[in-house]
């Protein structure tokens, strides 16, 4: 009998929830249960631009498997489903699955978010190392620490980039828990970085971080390097509820820091007619010098190209610019700025920080130390025209930059949608092991001095019609800059 008690409890002990999961493997031919998210628009397409496909010829085993398939100017998809689960101690899972990729630029994986009782997002977690390029079948898995006081878990497929990724057969099986252990390393550097948040986050008054710090501590319960404390981190940003803090791990900002030319984001500029020129400036990550150059060349030469005497004026979309680094982004505009405060942040005492000017064209910090310098500065053959700014619910962070700076401008008007609302200024903390910690710690202002912190709102409000092939929100800029004088 005892025996039998024994072989119960450690088959209980490798339970698989595939019960949890519904549709798991696709044989039911749908995709239901299962649920696409994706960006209802990047830049300016206006479809998620995926296509999700269930049939035979995507499975990896069974009749069905399901295709993710980038149709050209999409960004990035994913499905995902919610299923409950209560944990009154911690349990541990591995969460499997099936992918299979062609020509994928950039990655495929399989993650799990986990929230308490609260709704709070307790871990989220991803495949470290997703597949990309062309691939066949490979099964990636990786290990789930569950902690006390869990209530739903949202687990699902992702697909960034181009090409295809064929996905199946996913699993979340409960193992044996082991030992549970911390090491004084993930310790002392997971406490150290909750100190800096709790000392410098602008929002860090809303937070009961003694609470938080008990289920960082639980989330990172398991950790032996300071790798291991990233989730926990991560959740105790979360909980300041700024939606722009956020934590870079070191190979990201290797990333950033990397001199990728040939792919870096480039502005874009046309002739509306002979009086209106427009100029795209996309959402610019990298922080290398050299890219930075780049970025900055590629906007002053589009502006002196299409500078001309007859000019009316310039409309500077920047919808679906999500962000990254502001200061080539400004240097590249700097022609259509003039040479003013065009930003400043403030502390929670009200003091200005991180001020950003511009004089001969060129960008000086606060502290007098110049910017990257274009190597011919341009000026316009006629200083001030009309500007007419476009925005999204996409613009954010540094795109809200570019839009502040034009904030109080004389002759400038602003058209389309709110923007996302990431008008907190992050501070930079390099931490101990290459991560980088960028904290909100103060309030973007524009040139007046005014404060923000939230979502900027345009002078005309403009939904762009997906049903139609003009760009509404153009048209409007376009009737203002010639109803002029």
């Amino acid at each position: 009998m005892k025996n039998a008690i024994c072989l119960f409890a450690m088959l209980l002990s490798a339970m698989t929830f595939g019960q949890t999961i519904k549709n798991s493997d696709f044989e039911s031919g749908n995709i239901e249960p299962w649920t696409e998210s994706s960006p209802a628009t990047y830049g300016q397409a206006k479809t998620s631009g995926f296509e999700i496909s269930v049939a035979p010829e995507f499975a990896h085993s069974g009749k069905f498997g399901v295709r993710l398939k980038n149709l050209g100017n999409g960004k990035w998809s994913q499905i995902s489903q919610d299923f409950e689960y209560t944990t009154k101690d911690f349990e541990r899972f591995v969460l499997s699955g099936y992918i299979k990729t062609t020509n994928a630029d950039g990655y495929a994986t399989l993650y799990i978010n986990v929230r308490d009782k609260q709704g709070r997002v307790v871990l989220s977690q991803t495949f470290p190392e997703p597949i990309s390029g062309t691939t066949e079948w490979r099964k990636i898995e990786f290990d789930v620490l569950l902690i006390p006081g869990v209530a739903k878990i949202n687990v699902g497929f992702a697909m960034m980039g181009t090409g295809s990724a064929n996905f199946d057969d996913m699993t979340f099986t409960k193992v044996k828990l082991g030992k549970i252990e911390t090491t004084k390393l993930a310790k002392e550097y997971l406490s150290s970085t909750i100190d800096i948040i709790e000392k410098d986050a602008f929002y860090r008054d809303s937070v009961n971080f003694k609470e938080v710090r008990k289920i960082a501590s639980q989330i990172a319960a398991n950790a032996k390097t300071t790798s291991d404390t990233y989730p926990a981190i991560k959740f105790v940003l979360e909980e300041l509820k700024d939606h722009h803090s956020h934590f870079n791990v070191p190979s990201e900002v290797a990333a950033m820091q990397a001199p990728t030319i040939e792919n870096a984001p480039k502005p874009y500029a046309e002739a509306i007619n002979p009086q209106i020129v427009y100029i795209y400036i996309p959402a610019f990550t990298s922080l290398n010098e050299t890219v930075e150059k780049q970025f900055i060349e590629q906007a002053q030469q589009l502006i002196r190209q299409f500078d001309s005497p007859n000019l009316k004026g310039w409309i500077v979309d920047v919808r679906g610019n999500t962000g990254g680094n502001c200061f080539p982004m400004l240097q590249g505009i700097a022609p259509l700025l003039g040479d003013v405060n065009v930003s400043c942040n403030k502390d929670k005492a009200g003091n200005l920080v991180n001020c950003t000017t511009f004089k001969d064209g060129l960008l000086y910090f606060d502290d007098g130390t110049p910017y990257i310098k274009p190597q011919n500065p341009y000026k316009l053959i006629k200083s001030n025209p009309p500007v007419a700014v476009l925005t999204d619910g996409l613009t954010a962070s540094s795109g809200e930059v570019v839009v502040l700076a034009f904030k109080t401008r004389n002759a400038t008007r602003f058209f389309g949608e709110p923007t996302n609302g990431l008008t907190t200024g992050n501070s930079e903390v390099k931490l101990s092991d290459g991560a980088v910690l960028m904290l909100a710690t103060n309030a973007m202002t524009d040139r007046s001095g005014k404060s923000y912190g939230g979502k900027l709102f345009p002078d005309e409000t403009i939904a762009d019609n997906p049903s139609t092939q003009n760009d509404e929100t153009v048209d409007a800029a376009v009737k203002w800059l010639e109803s002029l004088k």
